[in-house]
């Protein structure tokens, strides 16, 4: 991710990932020295991890180096697909789960949380160039480019807002299955992640939807609670012998 990011790698961040697909690729069929792909070829041997994932997440880098605004929709999923996704099939696979179903869940909740942080980030990333809203949102709900630039907080932005919360909150409910279906400890992580981007959104309608100039968080007792629910849910469940 820092070659995407980091200054140090301004001119030189497409060799720099380049040279790390070939230690990918080097990783999974034949003896490498490099001490990070030596601690990952471990790792994928003893999980039976494939290349998959890893791959993707290298192709959502590439995209970072030159795409920042979205047509559509669709082409955000595609985006977190690679940049989010992965990560969460990885959890799985480490965890020795590896079925397709919880894969697709997994996918729904590691997406939403993608574009509940672009929600959240608008503040720091409209400045900056990058807009997450989908162009296809914009033009439907009547908002410009110079609206956000200016931090209008304008009837059309807020309704535009509500629209995504709402369509995001979706994906996490349509990924809350994993939770109960996994391991225990990992439930227990995977229900204070979830909660974790529900709350953001709470937090965005919370504050009417006006975050283009401030960047919503969550408090110290939040988490807490966040953390609190969590354990008595967990608890539950293992009294009742769901886990």
């Amino acid at each position: 991710d820092d070659f995407a990011d980091e200054p140090r790698y301004h001119n030189r961040r497409v060799e720099s990932l380049d040279r790390w697909q070939q230690l990918l690729e080097a990783c999974y069929h034949r003896e490498v020295s490099h001490p990070v792909f030596l601690a990952l070829r471990d790792t994928v041997r003893r999980h039976n991890i494939p290349i998959g994932p890893l791959k993707d997440l290298l192709t959502a880098f590439r995209m970072d180096l030159n795409k920042h605004r979205y047509g559509t929709f669709r082409e955000l999923r595609h985006y977190c697909r690679h940049s989010a996704n992965p990560v969460g099939r990885l959890v799985l696979y480490i965890h020795d789960h590896q079925s397709p179903d919880l894969q697709r869940y997994s996918d729904e909740i590691c997406s939403a949380l993608q574009i509940a942080n672009f929600l959240q980030d608008l503040s720091v990333d409209v400045p900056r160039g990058r807009c997450y809203l989908p162009e296809e949102d914009l033009v439907h709900f009547g908002v410009t480019r110079e609206d956000l630039l200016a931090r209008r907080h304008t009837r059309a932005f807020k309704d535009l807002m509500a629209f995504s919360v709402a369509r995001v909150r979706a994906m996490f409910l349509r990924g809350r299955p994993l939770i109960r279906a996994v391991s225990p400890g990992l439930s227990m992580e995977l229900d204070a992640t979830w909660r974790g981007g529900m709350a953001i959104l709470q937090r965005i309608e919370e504050l009417d939807y006006e975050v283009l100039d401030f960047r919503p968080t969550l408090e110290k007792v939040d988490v807490a609670g966040i953390a609190v629910r969590s354990l008595f849910s967990f608890g539950r469940r293992f009294l009742r012998g769901e886990v």
